[in-house]
């Protein structure tokens, strides 16, 4: 597996190698707002992207394939293995994805990385969305706050909101951030992303405070 996950996080490299020798000596090293770029850099650099997200990439792997051994909700044999397993390959597919957007809007600068990378971000939220109904309690993914730790039922209500929500929001998100041209992109995107943490954040407390009246 870590073979297969070294692979993935070396695609951006290879891509980067690729289209080193027809870059310009000057290629773009940011974005604004609009997807346009606001900030240059020499050729050298199309590799630091890659390289930020490969170490970032592999030790979220890391960490979420030993969790056991620092979450004591997460003892041996526990179902969250798993789903922490898949959850851990397509972060490190979300990532590798992501460094070869940026190399690509590095290596050409007419093109608005926002109609790219905008969309990518909501269709991780929808792989997200379709794991978190499978997540169990724990202290490193999910809706982690004091009334779903302690009470099973809420963490299982809450996520499945959440879910559903992170879901079909973040299909929304990649479908109008796709076809929406300008900075109504950026701002349809952020408010859609509020709602996918603010929501199930209100109803986990919500569902907190109507229990904690009946006892």
């Amino acid at each position: 597996m870590r073979f297969f996950i070294l692979l993935l996080l070396l695609i951006p490299f290879a891509y980067a190698f690729y289209v080193f020798p027809d870059l310009p000596e000057q290629i773009p090293t940011h974005f604004g707002v609009e997807g346009k770029p606001d900030a240059w850099g020499n050729k050298g650099s199309i590799y630091l992207a890659p390289g930020i997200l490969s170490v970032v990439g592999f030790g979220i792997f890391m960490l979420f394939q030993n969790l056991n051994k620092f979450d004591p909700k997460l003892e041996k044999g526990n179902p969250n293995a798993k789903v922490f397993q898949d959850l851990s390959v397509g972060l490190v597919v979300f990532l590798s994805l992501l460094g070869c957007v940026i190399v690509y809007a590095s290596a050409n600068s007419g093109i608005q990385i926002t109609k790219i990378l905008l969309p990518l971000i909501g269709i991780s939220f929808s792989m997200f969305g379709w794991y978190m109904p499978k997540i169990g309690p724990n202290y490193f993914a999910g809706f982690r706050l004091p009334w779903t730790l302690e009470n099973p039922e809420n963490w299982k209500m809450t996520h499945f909101l959440a879910g559903r929500l992170w879901f079909y929001g973040g299909m929304l998100q990649a479908l109008f951030c796709y076809f929406l041209t300008g900075k109504s992109p950026i701002f349809i995107f952020l408010g859609i992303t509020a709602v996918l943490v603010l929501g199930p954040v209100a109803y986990s407390y919500k569902f907190y405070k109507e229990n904690s009246s009946k006892n």
